[in-house]
Protein backbone atom coordinates (compact mmCIF):
# COMPACT_ATOMS: atom_id res chain seq x y z
CA UNK A 1 0.00 0.00 0.00
CA UNK A 2 2.83 2.43 0.80
CA UNK A 3 4.45 1.80 -2.58
CA UNK A 4 1.16 2.56 -4.35
CA UNK A 5 0.68 5.72 -2.32
CA UNK A 6 4.21 6.86 -3.08
CA UNK A 7 3.74 6.30 -6.83
CA UNK A 8 0.75 8.66 -7.10
CA UNK A 9 3.02 11.69 -6.65
CA UNK A 10 3.98 13.15 -9.99
CA UNK A 11 7.29 14.67 -11.00
CA UNK A 12 5.86 18.17 -11.48
CA UNK A 13 5.65 18.62 -7.69
CA UNK A 14 9.02 17.03 -6.88
CA UNK A 15 11.96 19.11 -5.63
CA UNK A 16 14.24 17.43 -8.18
CA UNK A 17 12.08 18.43 -11.18
CA UNK A 18 13.03 21.46 -13.29
CA UNK A 19 10.55 22.31 -16.04
CA UNK A 20 11.61 23.02 -19.61
CA UNK A 21 10.46 26.30 -21.12
CA UNK A 22 9.97 27.09 -24.80
CA UNK A 23 10.86 30.58 -25.99
CA UNK A 24 8.08 32.23 -27.96
CA UNK A 25 8.03 35.68 -29.52
CA UNK A 26 7.32 37.59 -26.30
CA UNK A 27 6.99 34.97 -23.57
CA UNK A 28 8.25 31.64 -22.33
CA UNK A 29 5.78 28.75 -22.28
CA UNK A 30 6.15 25.83 -19.90
CA UNK A 31 6.63 22.49 -21.68
CA UNK A 32 5.07 19.19 -20.56
CA UNK A 33 8.54 17.79 -19.91
CA UNK A 34 11.39 18.71 -17.59
CA UNK A 35 14.70 17.53 -16.16
CA UNK A 36 15.12 15.28 -13.11
CA UNK A 37 18.34 16.13 -11.28
CA UNK A 38 18.33 12.80 -9.43
CA UNK A 39 17.93 10.60 -12.51
CA UNK A 40 19.98 12.96 -14.69
CA UNK A 41 17.52 12.66 -17.57
CA UNK A 42 14.45 14.24 -19.12
CA UNK A 43 11.06 13.24 -17.73
CA UNK A 44 7.43 14.19 -18.31
CA UNK A 45 5.62 16.14 -15.61
CA UNK A 46 3.17 13.29 -14.91
CA UNK A 47 5.85 10.58 -14.57
CA UNK A 48 6.35 8.97 -11.16
CA UNK A 49 9.29 7.34 -9.38
CA UNK A 50 10.48 6.37 -5.92
CA UNK A 51 12.82 9.36 -5.61
CA UNK A 52 10.00 11.85 -4.98
CA UNK A 53 10.58 14.50 -2.30
CA UNK A 54 8.38 17.45 -1.41
CA UNK A 55 9.46 20.92 -2.47
CA UNK A 56 10.52 23.00 0.52
CA UNK A 57 8.08 25.81 1.28
CA UNK A 58 9.40 29.31 0.65
CA UNK A 59 9.16 31.65 3.58
CA UNK A 60 7.44 34.93 2.92
CA UNK A 61 8.79 37.83 4.87
CA UNK A 62 6.62 40.85 5.50
CA UNK A 63 8.35 43.99 6.70
CA UNK A 64 7.00 47.21 8.11
CA UNK A 65 7.94 48.98 4.87
CA UNK A 66 5.73 46.60 2.86
CA UNK A 67 2.84 47.21 5.25
CA UNK A 68 3.29 50.98 5.00
CA UNK A 69 3.16 50.81 1.20
CA UNK A 70 -0.01 48.70 1.33
CA UNK A 71 -1.66 51.12 3.78
CA UNK A 72 -0.80 54.11 1.56
CA UNK A 73 -2.24 52.31 -1.47
CA UNK A 74 -5.46 51.52 0.39
CA UNK A 75 -5.79 55.11 1.60
CA UNK A 76 -5.38 56.33 -1.97
CA UNK A 77 -8.09 53.93 -3.17
CA UNK A 78 -10.42 55.18 -0.45
CA UNK A 79 -9.76 58.80 -1.52
CA UNK A 80 -10.50 57.92 -5.14
CA UNK A 81 -13.74 56.15 -4.25
CA UNK A 82 -14.94 59.14 -2.15
CA UNK A 83 -14.15 61.60 -4.94
CA UNK A 84 -16.13 59.68 -7.56
CA UNK A 85 -19.63 60.90 -8.33
CA UNK A 86 -22.03 58.02 -8.90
Amino acid sequence: MDAQKQNIRSCKNCRYYDAFYIKCAYTFNKHKAGYCTQKQKAVYKNDVCGLYKYRPQKEKTVTVEHLDIAIRDLEELIQISFNCDY
